[in-house]
């Protein structure tokens, strides 16, 4: 004799039951619950096959299984989602590792011809200044007046600085179209790069602004430790100044 799969007491052979479609054990007709007969099962089941009785203990299998593969389901979709992430973050970091690859190419190290040309250019103006804010002559007057004015103030401007650095005859000329609005920068030929350094040092507290001739690229090199020094003192940095160590301009501390 077997035992019902619901209340675990032997099935008499003369008691209706029904069998759990899952495990086959018999069952009790009034285990089943909801006052049906073996009769209305049958008659149900046979009409749905969507519609099956199983034992208590199948029953509480297969909740557990229900509950394990929801797990499983979660856990697919959290590594799913971690994975498309992984992979976002990867392809990120190829593009970031493009870009800067990209960069680098567009800005390769330059030929020797360019460099020696560069060069040159700085040897160039290397004894050269530019004094901005100098007053300017109208238009009015004669072009040859003005350059002689420019001359006298350019003279007088040194000898107040430096009166080591020759201003016999000063070599200098206007930048730039002539404008109603502003002044134009003069450059001035001196005649080392040691007079340079004498008189960008010692402008300090002048009405006019003296700075060196530089190429195109020193400029921008220049720009770029603008910015660098900019940005330590932006972070809290303090007593910090470009001072020219060697020709080169460098942030130090004055500490």
């Amino acid at each position: 004799m077997s035992k019902c799969g619901n209340c675990n007491i032997i099935l008499k052979s003369n008691t209706a039951g029904i069998h759990c479609d899952a495990c086959q054990a018999p069952i009790h007709i009034h285990c089943v619950g909801g006052g049906l007969t073996e009769q209305d099962i049958k008659v149900t089941t046979s009409k749905s096959k969507s519609i099956k009785v199983v034992c208590n203990t199948c029953e509480r299998n297969m909740a557990s299984f229900g509950d394990l593969k929801s797990l499983i389901n979660d856990l697919r979709n959290e590594w799913t989602t971690a994975i498309n992430n992984l992979k976002l973050e990867v392809q990120e970091q190829i593009n970031t590792i493009q870009s800067s690859l990209n960069e680098q190419k567009s800005s390769s190290t330059p030929d020797f011809e360019t460099v020696v040309q560069e060069v040159l250019e700085r040897q160039k103006r290397g004894s050269n200044i530019i004094v901005y804010n100098l007053p300017e002559h109208p238009a009015s007057i004669p072009k040859l007046e003005r350059l002689a004015n420019d001359k006298q103030n350019i003279s007088n401007l040194i000898n107040s600085l430096d009166d080591t650095v020759d201003t016999s005859n000063p070599n200098c000329f206007r930048l730039g179209k002539f404008s109603e609005l502003r002044a134009r920068p003069i450059k001035v030929v001196l005649q080392s790069e040691e007079d340079v350094f004498k008189l960008i040092r010692k402008a300090k507290n002048l009405s006019t602004t003296q700075e060196f001739d530089r190429t195109p690229k020193q400029q921008e090199l220049y720009n770029q430790l603008k910015k660098k020094l900019k940005d330590r003192i932006e972070q809290g940095e303090s007593n910090l100044k470009i001072r020219y160590r060697n020709g080169t301009p460098t942030i130090v501390n004055l500490n």
